[in-house]
């Protein structure tokens, strides 16, 4: 075994390339983008304050950037995030602060990152925008200090219970010559479908390896996954995300990227890969899948409102029930002041109105009032990332 860095042969044995995996994870993703296809089609017409996926992003992500964090072994829950980024209050501040930022420069990063692409491609600038999105304001000495920066001194990755050192990354005199033939990999053109799916595997590996920044490396590389199928314009936003599965079996995980170093080559890796990535991409059909049948449903409860207004947006309502956990007036009069920009409402709805838009919401489809929120409903019943 061979615990230095040194570069792999991309080159990947005839019976991964045609494996049945990677046959079954082409044709979901083909489906899964025809989905998304369909959905931004219709959401670029009457929606189109609801188009690039918000409501599917927002409903999913919080859930990948918890588990991604996880993975490098914060303690903060899906629910402890909403909180914050619903009533802005931090219930365990001094526990949870650095992991509610991350997690709040992570959404930033989701915001920015077709034009940091459009900008730089997938190249090393890229990468250093990144980590000094994720990793801004935090009080981790490690990564507030190098923000934005490679390594200046080589680095090496140790069993976090014996202390032994299990791998030694890129060193600091190859580490930009690792890079420019890692830029060149990830930026070929003109791949199919397969050669796609298997370079994003090698991708998160060779990044991995290398190892450019002293700390943050795991939950960049990761992340490089999705941007990767967007900047190879498989898809428009970054739908496709591991994290969660990888949490699931994390052993396996980092066996399988160690057993590069066994093998001196992608295989055994790029076994696991396909897997959680099958699962990945599976889901988030389901999930879609999900979507629209509980839009239906909600749509046609609302049709039977006495108020007219609901009634004729029941749709526009249905999508907005869709991106929000909980429901109240601040929500309403944002997403209303959207209709009105818009002209599809023609003046804006009285406090008195909104308050009977609350109620009648209430009623109709059974909605449950949050103790101590002023006028805030939970809604239920809702589709589920996690399956």
């Amino acid at each position: 075994m061979k615990k230095e860095y040194f570069r792999i042969k991309n080159n990947i044995s005839n019976d991964i390339f045609n494996s049945e995996i990677v046959n079954k994870i082409e044709n979901i993703l083909i489906e899964l983008k025809t989905k998304i296809n369909l959905i931004e089609k219709y959401e670029l017409g009457e929606f189109n304050d609801l188009s690039n996926n918000f409501i599917l992003l927002s409903l999913f992500k919080i859930n990948e950037i918890v588990s991604t964090a996880q993975i490098e072994g914060s303690n903060i829950t899906t629910a402890e995030v909403e909180n914050e980024l619903l009533f802005n209050k931090y219930k365990k501040f001094n526990k949870l602060k650095d992991s509610l930022i991350e997690i709040k420069n992570s959404f930033e990063l989701f915001e920015k990152i077709n034009f940091i692409l459009e900008k730089y491609s997938l190249s090393s600038r890229t990468f250093k925008e990144i980590h000094k999105i994720l990793f801004k304001n935090l009080s981790q000495s490690s990564l507030s200090a190098n923000l934005g920066k490679f390594k200046t001194i080589s680095n090496t990755i140790k069993n976090s219970i014996t202390n032994e050192i299990i791998f030694i990354p890129a060193t600091i005199d190859i580490l930009h010559q690792e890079l420019n033939h890692f830029e060149k990999f990830i930026n070929k053109k003109n791949l199919s479908f397969k050669e796609i799916i298997i370079n994003s595997g090698i991708m998160h590996a060779w990044f991995e390896r290398i190892h450019p920044f002293l700390d943050g490396n795991g939950r960049i590389g990761r992340f490089l996954i999705p941007f990767y199928f967007i900047e190879q314009n498989i898809l428009k936003d970054p739908f496709i995300m591991i994290s969660y599965e990888i949490k699931k079996s994390k052993g396996k995980y980092y066996d399988a990227l160690n057993s590069i170093n066994f093998t001196e080559n992608y295989d055994e890796w790029l076994r696991y890969y396909f897997d959680i990535l099958y699962i990945s991409i599976k889901k988030m059909n389901n999930f879609l899948d999900e979507i629209n049948f509980w839009i239906d449903e909600i749509k046609s409860t609302l049709n039977e409102s006495k108020e007219l207004f609901i009634k004729k947006h029941s749709e526009y309502i249905a999508r907005i029930l869709l991106k929000n956990r909980y429901l109240n007036i601040n929500i309403l009069e944002n997403e209303f002041k959207k209709l009105l920009d818009r002209k599809i409402l023609e003046k804006f709805p009285s406090p008195k109105k909104m308050n009977d838009f609350i109620n009648e919401l209430k009623n109709v489809l059974n909605l449950e009032l949050v103790k101590n929120k002023p006028i805030t409903l939970r809604i239920k019943n809702k589709p589920k990332m996690i399956i």
